[in-house]
């Protein structure tokens, strides 16, 4: 449930969905669906680059943390807010943030989503 945001499309009830259903370029671990809008909420993993300095990172092994962020993405598929990942549950108000990438480095052929544009920073209009 999202609430208080002066981004009225963006509040409402979420819906668990199966992370196979995700249509977006991220690789979610959770995956909810706005009930009445394009709107998704995910915990999803962090696009890393590889360390060559950590033995286990080739298996898929890292000793690292902050290796997942929660997103609100909007109807087009843009990464519109972020919070810290590595917890179930995200917490609430300031603890998130705008996303400030000029491009997606997952998004293929820096496309996003269906052809859109990747992340983008959220301008005030917006908000």
């Amino acid at each position: 449930f999202v609430a208080g945001s002066s981004i009225k499309r963006m509040n409402g009830v979420y819906v668990r969905g199966q992370t196979n259903d995700c249509t977006t370029h991220h690789k979610p671990m959770l995956f909810y669906k706005h009930m009445e809008g394009g709107w998704t909420f995910m915990l999803a993993e962090k696009h890393k680059p590889p360390d060559d300095d950590d033995p286990y990172a080739r298996y898929g092994y890292g000793c690292a943390r902050d290796t997942s962020e929660w997103l609100l993405i909007d109807e087009r598929g843009t990464s519109r807010f972020r919070h810290v990942g590595d917890t179930i549950v995200p917490g609430a108000g300031v603890r998130w943030s705008h996303v400030h990438r000029s491009s997606d480095p997952e998004a293929p052929s820096g496309r996003g989503w269906m052809g859109f544009g990747g992340s983008q920073l959220a301008t005030a209009e917006d908000d």
